[in-house]
């Protein structure tokens, strides 16, 4: 089991428990349904629309979630072949660390999702807090370590050329094109279930007039 952790529009959390597999990843359930009430709620409003919205905005979440760790991956492995280097085991190890794809990951995210420009106008630098080793750094993370210096001056290039690709809509590969899709359909359901909740909040204001109680 893997736990994500939602944050509410008042700043409440929520944690996503997943069962993660085979490169898919399904909500399992969320935290909120471990508490008593909620099983009583259940059971008082089961013939209600919302819950038949409610599973499948879970599984849509799994869907989307699945997509975008797919893409992900798929950006490690393609910036270890244009590089030539491995992810690093640990900080001050030689090699990629992991904010190289994942800076690359965040900026098509924010691009493809939101049209923020991501990190667009930033600028790298390289700092040697010794003579024989050499860090390339990204809006203040480390994203790659050597020795030789020219092996970051590549990796800087590939970075940057990899960020402006997947910028473009037209080169985003299948799994961000997916995660895109599935996004609206979770707007729309989370607004359908927000809807529902409105409803199911105000029927407590008017007595005797509840589809579900007795007069």
């Amino acid at each position: 089991m893997l736990t994500r952790v939602l944050s509410g529009r008042r700043g409440d959390e929520v944690k996503l428990v997943l069962r993660v597999g085979g490169g898919k990843a399904e909500v399992d359930h969320l935290s909120i349904e471990e508490e008593r009430l909620f099983a009583s709620l259940k059971q008082h409003t089961k013939q209600l629309d919302f819950w038949t919205l409610f599973k499948e905005w879970k599984d849509k979440s799994g869907e989307y979630l699945s997509n975008l760790s797919g893409f992900y991956h798929l950006l490690r492995q393609q910036v270890a072949e244009e590089t030539g280097l491995v992810i690093a085991d640990s900080d001050g190890s030689p090699g990629l660390s992991s904010h190289f794809a994942r800076t690359i990951f965040n900026d098509a995210c924010e691009h493809a999702f939101f049209g923020y420009k991501g990190f667009e106008g930033v600028d790298y630098a390289i700092h040697s807090p010794r003579i024989d080793w050499h860090e390339l750094r990204l809006d203040g993370y480390t994203i790659a370590s050597a020795d030789d210096k020219r092996q970051l001056e590549r990796c800087q290039e590939v970075n940057h050329r990899m960020m402006d690709y997947f910028r473009d809509p037209r080169n985003r590969p299948q799994e961000l094109q997916q995660s895109i899709k599935i996004w609206l359909e979770l707007k729309r359901l989370e607004s359908e279930i927000s809807l529902s909740l409105q409803k199911l909040i105000l029927k407590r204001s008017f007595l005797g007039h509840c589809e579900l109680c007795p007069d």
